[in-house]
């Protein structure tokens, strides 16, 4: 099947989300699914195989970066802001509907890590979503937090304090490395997480630039809980999550997925970053695939 990429942006509280449309040549009025990527992540980054996937199934898929990431605008840059990528999937949503190539009574959620969480709260808020896949999900902040290490909570107070004196005296946000090795000061610094990056994102976002945002988003994770909205859900969910993921307690997740009323819940025996490469990455896209066809198609 031939596919075509169109260029895609869309306003977002006055800033542009940037981003692209993946779908069949020659279609109309076809089926969607939204996506977008996870914490401090691009959809440069890993994402578009997934896309392929599924605009190969004949739906159009619609990928977009969050305002201060890629090529979209606003300030600061690199915000990882939870409530602030919850706008932006909000004018995503929207401007999916309004687009007239687009069936807008066939619209699909897919998120994953810290964008998984956002697509279970952007769907309670949108009972006419069709289906959203959340892999490897944030779920709860409270749990989250509770599993933090305790050098790790020492480092990331200190980090969140020097954000927050860089904001009153105006010198700009206090910026932390996003991934990291074991030890330092990263929002992610776990062996598996700190090797996944090393050996499979490209060196251009390896740069300490672009593998970067403010602190302040450590003070925000435990108040952030998509785990709440799940029971508001109206449409099927296919919940994936791994055995051995070392930055989201997979209970959480299990809990998560029991409070959506149409959840299926799949547990793999992997890691949270092997859903992306590998034999891990065609038994996770398979089952998207799969899951997305018999509910938009």
């Amino acid at each position: 099947m031939k596919l075509i990429e169109y260029p895609w942006s869309f306003a977002s509280q006055g800033d542009t989300c940037v981003g692209y449309q993946l779908r069949p040549a020659d279609a109309q009025r076809l089926p969607a699914i939204i996506m977008a990527s996870g914490l401090g992540g691009q959809i440069s980054v890993l994402l578009r195989p997934f896309a392929e996937r599924f605009a190969r199934r004949g739906l159009a898929v619609c990928l977009f970066d969050y305002r201060g990431f890629g090529n979209s605008t606003g300030a600061p840059r690199s915000y990882v802001h939870p409530w602030r990528h919850l706008q932006d999937w909000e004018a995503a949503v929207q401007a999916v509907q309004d687009d007239s190539t687009i069936d807008r009574d066939r619209i699909g959620l897919w998120g994953t890590s810290f964008s998984g969480g956002h697509v279970v709260v952007t769907a309670a808020q949108h009972p006419e979503v069709r289906a959203i896949v959340a892999q490897v999900p944030f779920a709860d902040g409270v749990s989250a937090a509770k599993a933090s290490d305790v050098r790790d909570t020492l480092r990331y107070s200190l980090a969140v304090l020097r954000d927050a004196w860089s904001t009153i005296t105006r010198r700009g946000p206090h910026y932390i490395a996003i991934s990291g090795a074991p030890g330092t000061t990263a929002v992610m610094n776990q062996q598996d997480t700190w090797e996944f990056f090393v050996n499979n994102v490209p060196e251009s976002h390896q740069d300490p630039a672009e593998n970067e945002c403010p602190a302040r988003i450590l003070a925000m994770v435990p108040f952030y809980r998509p785990t709440k909205h799940a029971p508001r859900i109206q449409c099927p969910a296919l919940v994936i999550a791994t055995e051995r993921d070392s930055l989201i307690p997979i209970a959480s997740v299990e809990r998560m997925a029991n409070r959506i009323p149409q959840a299926t819940f799949m547990l793999l025996p992997l890691s949270h970053f092997e859903v992306y490469v590998g034999d891990g990455f065609d038994t996770v896209v398979n089952a998207e695939a799969d899951f997305f066809a018999s509910q938009l198609l």
